[in-house]
This record gives C-alpha cells, sequence and structure tokens, in this order.
C-alpha cells in the first residue's frame, strides 16, 4: 500500500475513534442518576444583557406532553457563593418559566444584578397524570457588566 493508502486508512480511524466517542458521550443510561422518566433533555446559560442585566436562557423537553413544564425556580449566585436571589415560577410576572399541556418550553428570564460574576441553579420541572419530577443543574460562572 502506497502513502496515500495508508493516510486514507488512518482518517478513516481517527473519524471512527471520534464519533465513537461522541456517540458515548451523549449517552445517558436509564439507570443514571441523570435520567428522568419525564424529562427527556434540558440546557440552560447566563447571557450577559449588559447594564446589570442577568439573563437566564433555558429550555426543557419533556418526554410526552406533560400538564406542567419548565423551571419552578432559579437561584442566583455570585461567584463567590453569595445568594442573590431567587426567582419561583408563581412570582408575579415570571409566569412565562412554566408551560402547560406540551413537550417542549423554553423561556428567558431577565434579573437585575451589580456588574461582576454569577452563576445559576435552576431547577426544571415535569409533571404529567402519571407523575412527576424535578432535576436540578448548575451553570458555571458568566461575567455581568
Amino acid at each position: 500500500m502506497n502513502k496515500k493508502g495508508y493516510t486514507v486508512v488512518i482518517m478513516i480511524l481517527v473519524l471512527f475513534v471520534v464519533f465513537m466517542m461522541s456517540a458515548a458521550a451523549a449517552y445517558i443510561p436509564p439507570d443514571s442518576p441523570d435520567s428522568s422518566a419525564y424529562i427527556s433533555s434540558y440546557s440552560v446559560s447566563i447571557i450577559n444583557g449588559g447594564n446589570g442585566k442577568l439573563k437566564v436562557d433555558f429550555d426543557i423537553t419533556g418526554k410526552s406532553t406533560m400538564t406542567k413544564l419548565g423551571a419552578s425556580c432559579i437561584k442566583i449566585y455570585k461567584s463567590n457563593g453569595n445568594h442573590v436571589a431567587t426567582l419561583w415560577n408563581y412570582d408575579s410576572g415570571r409566569g412565562g418559566m412554566m408551560g402547560s399541556n406540551t413537550i417542549y418550553h423554553s423561556d428567558v428570564e431577565t434579573y437585575n444584578v451589580t456588574p461582576g460574576s454569577y452563576y445559576v441553579v435552576i431547577t426544571f420541572y415535569a409533571k404529567n397524570s402519571s407523575g412527576s419530577d424535578a432535576i436540578s443543574f448548575q451553570t458555571g460562572n458568566k461575567t455581568i457588566t
């Protein structure tokens, strides 16, 4: 086999290994502590809205249509661990945190803070006629200006 043939074989093997690694990383076993009978997937990120506006952008997907689906609360912390605020889905003006009779829900919640570094802990919630589940997730730090 010539040099070009070896290069092609090596590239195919590298691609195979990369695809196998990404597939293994995406798989969550059903008995994993992160698995849920009600929540299929979720994501959350902090956005620097400028002028002291911390924005929490999240989405959640249920395993089927849920009577309630969304975030029950969002806790905001300074990067040193000091608690700043807790946003509840039933707070006035925060009704967008929780959806009804849906398989997917997303929202962006804004909170005014002093400039600095922050993280949030969000509690995702899903409920249907069979039961309910909640999963908490902590973001990394984000600088808000």
